[in-house]
């Protein structure tokens, strides 16, 4: 992604991010109720089995070892020195990232969906889902630094398995119904947008770098 595509994709998810908070803050829309009836009405036996097996794919016991190696991966060792400071800015990056999500829940907050609608025992505001945010910028860091290491060739392989796992881990916080469907569409959102601004950053300083080696 060059830093222009990164900028724009950053900026256009982070507004859509807080405008659909600010439309959502007071309660469900009609495609929230909508879709969350249907989700109720079709996930008993197997589907409901997969939706709580595949749920746990957000949690941290799963997302905190994907950023590690994301981390790892993402380092380059033996590039001048710089692959413990690689390494480090990406996983510093997605744990801040994972804050700020966490902040801004609080101030939006939005309540949960009625919670004898619930399966399992969720904790927090709604807007946006933890598990959606956290599963896509875990797997998104990690398509990022597989990317990196295995070159244009295999992109559209880790960013597709990527895409799926955070699309699966939505899809289940909705059919467990601990979360409105905007919920999940803003935590998506949100993981766009921060991922798109981490790269924006890292182009940013490559080509800082690039400058200075000519001038020099």
């Amino acid at each position: 992604m060059r830093l222009r595509a990164a900028v724009t994709a950053s900026v256009v998810c982070a507004l859509g991010f807080v405008a659909l908070g600010v439309a959502v803050r007071h309660g469900p829309t009609a495609f929230d109720t909508t879709l969350h009836d249907f989700a109720l009405a079709h996930r008993a036996g197997v589907v409901r089995r997969v939706a709580e097996a595949v749920t746990f794919g957000g949690s941290a016991a799963v997302t905190a070892p994907l950023v590690l190696a994301a981390a790892l991966t993402f380092a380059r060792p033996g590039a001048r020195g710089r692959w413990l400071a690689s390494a480090l800015a990406v996983g510093i990056g997605v744990q801040v990232g994972s804050g700020i999500r966490y902040v801004l829940a609080q101030a939006i907050h939005r309540q949960r969906p009625p919670d004898l609608d619930w399966i399992g025992s969720p904790r927090g505001f709604a807007y946006a889902s933890g598990h959606t945010a956290s599963s896509a910028l875990a797997a998104g860091a990690l398509a990022w630094a597989l990317s990196r290491r295995t070159g244009a060739r295999w992109q559209p392989l880790w960013w597709g398995l990527a895409a799926a796992y955070a699309l699966a881990v939505g899809w289940s916080r909705i059919w467990l119904g601990v979360h409105w469907p905007t919920d999940v569409l803003g935590g998506w959102l949100f993981a766009v947008a921060w991922l798109s601004g981490m790269r924006s950053v890292e182009r940013l300083l490559v080509l800082s770098r690039a400058d200075e080696g000519r001038s020099r």
